[in-house]
């Protein structure tokens, strides 16, 4: 997670929650896609507003559609509509009117709020399932299509959806790809994000915007012209009510309330000022004419068929599955009912109480819905707080999660994942928790990316240390002093083992190179000794026929003469070299014995034979290797300074020695010792000199 997650990289994360609540940093998501089903005030919904207006009946004071174009004078007209009739009849359409505007601005309302926010969040909850199953090409596919083609504003809800399913992919992949980069050993702030498909997606994206925007000014200005249409219309129809001839002004005006009818609709802040004044030139038209109860009756009959045929569609709208779709066509039907005339005020309440009745069902369901939709959220709210709580549980356990970054890092995302499934909660709560949530991830993240900073910082103190080793053993590689050389190298590979882990990317290359190098010095070890041991065995068998030789040797009256010969037999056996270390002492030992022997046979002086016997001893001390002759010295060394101290110690007890004959005869047995012993000490010294000749010849 990215197992490796900063503050910049939560933000990325960010972008990818398939609900309003979690902010969009990445693309900006049209306001009109965004907007959540919300409820319109108690006050203000769509039953308490037909319930507070007069029971009269919602007619709009037009000209009938059918009205027979009849010459009548305006003395037979009122002569049969009575003025107080006219004038009743009147008022009833003034009231029916004011309460059809009030009613229709309310619906208009409400179908917008549920075309905007209940549709999109019905269909995202239809096709939620759909989406997600489908793979990132097909829904980049689609996305691209819809994006591209057809009506912008239609498509609103699809492009959202898609948006958020397709930005969850983007992310996922993202912490993915981030999470292999940090396994490197690498630094999240390092990680370098191109996704071709996620560029092509925000280019994609950014022209639907376009579209959409241009749409949207496409449809304003068509409003306005509409609105500029209708003003015209107006001063026509005034022009019409003056008209010289009655006829042609009753044709003319009847035609331009047909073509009034027709016309889309115009803005919202504009539309009651036209329609009143359009309301007032229909009464001053019908004032005008004063047309009679026949034809007047005959058009609020087909006012009466078409506003039956209204109320239909109204109660068929009560079971219509998708409550969004049901108040924008109840929206629809309420705009034709303010378009169409009066009909008979014996039926005026019926048919008005019908279509109110439709109306108030389908509120209550929408209602009903709504309640729903807020409960669900309370639910959604309390799952978000649990989460929440949960990530800051882990976030605050940082002891723990140094021991296994990992898994706290997996039970994170989990979290995260199990978030984005759930639902969005109230507008408020809902932004509320998520920066709870974020900020619990981020302190998580942000503790994790210390210790990682801090554990790089620490490898590469250990690569160092490493090299520095290997710089040592490179140097070593060539030397020969196998033993001292061997030890060193053990001594280094001890200390590599303490040291830590380096960084993965650089660990192998630098253990090879450490290893190289012991590698070329032991392989080289291995060689040499290998030869030795050939070598060491070819000696052996020709000290055992030396050995044959020596034996053989018989002492003869010439001490020269036989010295000669046993320094000859040394000589070759010491150049004959070293045997198998398993049979080295074995041999020496049968060889002393017999050169040892042949030397006491030989008539001549103490002192020269011992000095023989010692040469011969030398020798041997010389082929044993392994520090003998530096044991010898060691030895002799330590028995001059016991001698000398015994001495030292002789003469200073003979200055305590009284003048008598017993004394004198302990004065010299005591001058005796010390004779002796000084006579010894000239021969370990002889011998020590002799040990320090021969490791000189050897150098």
């Amino acid at each position: 997670m990215n197992e490796n997650l900063n503050e910049n990289e939560m933000e990325n994360i960010s972008q990818n929650q398939p609900e309003a609540d979690l902010p969009q940093n990445s693309v900006e998501t049209p306001a009109e896609s965004m907007v959540e089903p919300t409820e319109t005030p108690a006050e203000e919904t769509v039953a308490e507003v037909l319930e507070e207006e007069a029971p009269t009946e919602d007619v709009v004071a037009e000209a009938p559609v059918n009205i027979v174009q009849e010459e009548t004078s305006t003395e037979e007209v009122l002569a049969e509509a009575p003025s107080n009739e006219i004038a009743e009849e009147i008022q009833v359409e003034e009231n029916a009117v004011t309460e059809t505007v009030a009613v229709t601005e309310e619906v208009e309302t409400i179908a917008d709020d549920d075309e905007h926010g209940l549709a999109e969040f019905a269909e995202a909850a239809n096709d939620d399932a759909d989406l997600e199953s489908k793979t990132k090409k097909e829904l980049l596919d689609e996305f691209y299509t819809v994006t591209k083609d057809g009506n912008p504003l239609d498509a609103r809800a699809r492009v959202n959806r898609l948006k958020n399913i397709l930005l969850d992919r983007f992310n996922h992949e993202r912490q993915q790809r981030l999470r292999a980069f940090i396994d490197l050993g690498n630094l999240a702030e390092d990680f370098d994000n191109v996704d071709p498909d996620k560029e092509k997606f925000d280019g994609a994206l950014t022209h639907y915007r376009n579209r959409l925007q241009n749409e949207r000014d496409h449809r304003e200005r068509t409003r306005q012209l509409n609105k500029k249409q209708r003003e015209n219309l107006i001063i026509s129809m005034r022009q019409a009510l003056t008209a010289e001839d009655p006829n042609e002004g009753i044709n003319e005006f009847r035609r331009l309330q047909d073509e009034w009818r027709q016309m889309p609709s115009v803005p919202g802040l504009n539309a009651q000022e036209l329609w009143d004044n359009y309301h007032a030139l229909n009464e001053k038209f019908y004032d005008n004419l004063k047309i009679n109860r026949e034809l007047r009756d005959l058009d609020m009959q087909k006012n009466l068929r078409a506003k039956l045929d209204l109320c239909d569609q109204a109660e068929s709208l009560i079971v219509h599955e998708n409550m969004a779709e049901a108040s924008r066509k109840l929206n629809e039907l309420f705009a034709q009912w303010k378009e169409i005339g009066p009909v008979n005020p014996a039926q005026r309440q019926e048919i008005w109480d019908r279509f109110k009745s439709a109306s108030d069902k389908i509120h209550d369901r929408r209602k009903e819905y709504i309640d729903q939709l807020e409960q669900a959220r309370a639910n959604n709210a309390a799952l978000k707080t649990a989460l929440c709580e949960a990530v800051e549980a882990i976030a605050a356990n940082s002891e723990e999660n140094k021991k296994n970054w990992k898994n706290a890092t997996e039970q994170v995302e989990a979290i995260f994942e199990q978030w984005k499934k759930t639902g969005p909660a109230a507008k408020e709560e809902n932004e509320a928790l998520w920066v709870r949530f974020k900020g619990a991830r981020n302190v998580f993240f942000n503790a994790k990316n210390d210790h990682f900073r801090s554990a790089r910082q620490e490898q590469i103190n250990n690569l160092n240390r490493k090299k520095e080793l290997c710089v040592h053993a490179e140097a070593l590689m060539d030397n020969n002093d196998w033993k001292n050389t061997t030890n060193e190298y053990l001594r280094l590979q001890a200390e590599w083992k303490k040291i830590g882990p380096v960084p993965r990317e650089q660990s192998d290359e630098i253990w090879k190179r450490f290893r190289t190098s012991c590698d070329w010095f032991f392989q080289k070890k291995n060689e040499y000794f290998s030869s030795l041991d050939s070598v060491k065995a070819e000696n052996y068998t020709k000290k055992l026929a030396l050995m044959e030789e020596i034996k053989a040797f018989q002492v003869s009256e010439n001490p020269g003469k036989d010295i000669e010969q046993l320094k000859a037999f040394q000589n070759t056996w010491f150049e004959l070299g070293q045997v198998p270390q398993d049979k080295r002492e074995a041999l020496q030992n049968d060889y002393r014995a017999l050169i040892d022997g042949h030397f006491s046979s030989i008539k001549m002086n103490q002192a020269d034979k011992h000095r023989l016997q010692f040469q011969n001893r030398l020798e041997s001390l010389k082929e044993s290797g392994d520090g003998a002759m530096r044991k010898e010295e060691q030895v002799l060394r330590q028995k001059i300074d016991k001698i000398s101290n015994d001495i030292a110690l002789y003469e200073n007890n003979i200055q305590f020695f009284a003048n008598s004959k017993n004394i004198d005869a302990l004065r010299a047995e005591v001058d005796k010792k010390i004779r002796v012993a000084q006579v010894e000490i000239g021969q370990l010294k002889d011998q020590l000199r002799m040990i320090r000749e021969a490791n000189k010849k050897d150098q």
